[in-house]
């Protein structure tokens, strides 16, 4: 009996940890979604690249599934449709969707407009992208210590109740 009571709580707190892991992800999805932007905004507007090259170079030696899904898009769709090619690289790529809702925005400016006009794009999405990653990793933090929390005291009050 003991034995099961002691298997319950580790349960409980394992599925309280895994929740608290999978809150964790969220945060360092949006900071490897910044990764990929401002990687691309070197290649775009400190090299000038044309838009298929700045993608593959933004993306090699980087394990980023954005910018390999903005360059299977951008082969697939044909980089005439930029915006679409990007909306969809950023449905395939997992983010979240906080995340996600303001990489959107970019759609519109990627490869379309100068220099200048695509650099201040960039920074204000990152900035953006900045207080959510901070807004996320508050929120880990917080819902994280109180899934384990949970997690644990729930395992050990079914214990209590079956012992």
């Amino acid at each position: 009996m003991m034995i099961g009571a002691v298997l319950i709580v580790g349960g409980s707190l394992l599925f309280g940890l895994a929740c608290a892991g999978e809150m964790s992800k969220r945060t360092s999805a949006t900071e490897a979604v910044m990764a990929d932007i401002r990687a691309l905004e070197r290649e775009i507007c400190g090299k000038l690249a044309p838009l298929p090259e700045a993608v593959r170079e933004a993306g090699r030696g980087r394990n980023s599934t954005l910018l390999r899904a903005f360059a299977e898009k951008l082969e697939e769709i044909g980089s005439e449709n930029t915006a679409e090619s990007w909306r969809a690289a950023v449905e395939d790529a997992g983010i979240p969707a906080e995340a996600a809702r303001l990489a959107y925005s970019l759609a519109s400016v990627i490869g379309r407009y100068g220099r200048d006009e695509q650099r201040e794009a960039f920074e204000e999405t990152l900035a953006r992208l900045d207080v959510v990653r901070e807004e996320l990793h508050k929120e880990s933090r917080v819902l994280g210590k109180l899934f384990i929390a949970f997690g644990s005291c729930g395992g050990a009050l079914l214990a209590i109740l079956l012992i």
